[in-house]
């Protein structure tokens, strides 16, 4: 993860010596431990994680390098009465959640409720395709305008 509570504020690993104990931003009762190298800064838990809900997973390479360029103030942001979400990215204008496993199509739904209810915009999905997209088998047609692909055609004109 790339937040964690030091001090009380939400703290980027980059900004801690290596080895600095702080606490997780959504569930703050699990302990965690800033990791600092060259290329790569991240907390990581200390004893034990937290069950984390249905669709949600841990922080990959894959969805640090989709979060790099933004503010560190629109990471990981916790939502909602209950603690309920951790949208990945959050402005004032849109929400994004970047998901790189499969995830339940009810709780997609449940998802795209919650923070529509909350910011009244619509949830943008970043999804990782990579190892479903290997699985499907190509297939060129040759002809100007369409690519086939088994089990789905794309007209592309």
């Amino acid at each position: 993860m790339k937040y964690a509570l030091f001090n009380g504020e939400k703290t980027h690993a980059k900004n801690v010596e290596s080895g600095t104990i702080g606490n997780d931003i959504w569930f703050p009762d699990y302990k965690v431990k800033a990791c600092v190298g060259k290329y790569r800064q991240y907390w990581k838990y200390i004893d034990s994680s937290p069950q984390l809900p249905k669709g949600y997973e841990p922080e990959s390479e894959w969805h640090a390098m989709w979060k790099k360029p933004i503010l560190d103030s629109h990471c990981d942001v916790i939502c909602g009465d209950n603690r309920e979400h951790r949208a990945d990215i959050k402005t004032n204008e849109y929400v994004i959640e970047i998901q790189k496993s499969p995830m339940d199509g009810f709780e997609v739904i449940e998802r795209n409720k919650f923070y529509k209810n909350l910011s009244g915009n619509r949830l943008v999905w970043i999804v990782n395709i990579e190892k479903p997209w290997k699985r499907i088998n190509t297939e060129l047609v040759k002809g100007e305008k369409d690519l086939k692909f088994i089990g789905l055609e794309l007209g592309l004109g």
